[in-house]
């Protein structure tokens, strides 16, 4: 989709009319026939008009004005930029025919609300691109990350990115992400984002995201199903790539620390066997019981390095990591799991306001418990006895790996990363509203 603007236009369009080629549109939406009953929906939940508006179909067409004179509330061009990326935004596809791409122009003043709101979609649609991306070629770990360096402006100042290879992985000492990634045709990555920009304040906010660029499930094979859908298993660190483009992009003053963990989880001659013993970045030493829960490692190795190299208090973690999660919350809520309640609620709350979900679920005390219970180890990445709670116990073990200082907020998107075979940028608008609700009190 190309923007551009224009100031002045002397053609007034009371309704949507359209032609073959051209759509002319106002907020009246009449002849699409629209009626969201915006001011009482948007007051009950705002979740309800966003999935209303996902549902608007606009023709294809290649070029479209709108006239901006009567989109006078905030909330009205949100869902007029939600309802022209859903219908136009790029999306990842080696279709040989892809539809041609749809200018749209916008006539009138344009508010800095609105220019928040395209750079806001963009980096949603960034997200879901990434995450699409063909496991074989673009999406592996390698094209992964310069598919995102290419959009990242690398002029910022206060930016510094570090992509660490196979060997420099190794070399760091986080064997868990060698061992994971060391089956792989491709081999692991670690990509690594410093955006220092607030100078008032020391403490960063830590940001790691599972990008398992393929899942196999290793050894512990998957079934034909389960499988078809694991190049989306990088949704996680996709969509933590949109936070960051977004964050940079609008130099939002803020100080955060990304890991974003890429990897392929394959079967060979170097892929991790059941019980095989690993000993973490942190020095704890790993059974891995079950090769098909590699998620947590690599986020266990992630949050242990950055934790190493920035002063902070909180961190978040984004991944599809359990298939549990959606027998508990379906593919319509994303589960949360924190190790401090308070922040937990914040950031429910702020990801609730722009209508991505969220519900708080508990880490049991017998969590903790049993994923200490390893015959040969510190801790196990699957306990054999523990046969219910699956998401609560994939984040407790990624708790196990934050310091005593620092609160853990962990994101299990393992239900609503994926909708229909693509990535669907979940979080990325939840988790940047929380970063500009709380930036400016600096206590991550």
């Amino acid at each position: 989709m190309n923007i551009s603007f224009e100031k002045d236009f002397d053609l007034k369009i009371p309704v949507l009319k359209s032609s073959k080629s051209t759509l002319l549109i106002n907020p009246s939406f009449s002849n699409l026939e629209i009626t969201l009953h915006l001011n009482t929906k948007y007051k009950a939940n705002v979740a309800e008009v966003f999935e209303e508006c996902k549902e608007i179909k606009l023709p294809t067409l290649e070029k479209i004005q709108i006239d901006l004179q009567d989109f006078d509330s905030v909330l009205k061009q949100e869902l007029l930029v939600q309802i022209l990326f859903n219908n136009y935004g790029t999306r990842y596809s080696k279709k040989t025919s892809a539809n041609p791409k749809t200018q749209v122009i916008f006539v009138g003043g344009i508010s800095a609300e609105l220019q928040n709101f395209l750079a806001l979609y963009q980096a949603v649609y960034q997200a879901k691109y990434l995450g699409d991306l063909d496991s074989l070629d673009d999406g592996t770990p390698t094209q992964f990350c310069q598919n995102f360096l290419k959009q990242l402006p690398k002029k910022h100042k206060n930016l510094l990115v570090k992509v660490w290879d196979a060997q420099q992985i190794q070399q760091l000492g986080l064997n868990l992400i060698s061992a994971v990634g060391g089956s792989g045709k491709n081999p692991p990555v670690v990509l690594e984002v410093c955006f220092k920009n607030n100078p008032l304040e020391n403490n960063f906010l830590v940001l790691v995201g599972k990008g398992v660029t393929f899942d196999s499930g290793g050894y512990a094979l998957k079934n034909s199903t389960g499988i078809r859908t694991m190049r989306l298993d990088k949704s996680g660190a996709a969509s933590l790539c949109g936070v960051l483009q977004y964050l940079v992009e609008q130099d939002v003053k803020v100080n955060v620390a990304a890991v974003l963990v890429l990897a392929e989880n394959l079967i060979g001659q170097q892929a991790l066997l059941p019980s095989q013993v690993i000993t973490a970045y942190n020095q704890k030493t790993v059974q891995v019981d079950n090769p098909d829960a590699e998620g947590r490692l690599l986020l266990g190795e992630g949050i242990s390095y950055l934790q190493d190299q920035y002063p902070c208090q909180t961190v978040i973690s984004v991944a599809t990591l359990t298939g549990a999660i959606c027998t508990t919350l379906g593919k319509y809520m994303t589960g949360l799991f924190a190790t401090d309640q308070k922040w937990a609620h914040n950031l429910k709350t702020a990801c609730d306001a722009v209508g991505e979900e969220v519900w708080i679920l508990p880490i049991h005390r017998q969590n903790y418990k049993q994923i200490r219970t390893a015959t040969l180890a510190d801790l196990t990445n699957a306990p054999e006895s523990a046969t219910h709670g699956a998401s609560s116990l994939g984040a407790a073990f990624v708790a196990e790996f934050i310091q005593p200082q620092t609160s853990l907020l962990h994101f299990d998107i393992g239900g609503t990363g994926v909708e229909a075979n693509r990535a669907t940028g979940v979080l990325v608008r939840g988790i940047i509203n929380f970063i500009k609700n709380y930036q400016l009190e600096g206590k991550w």
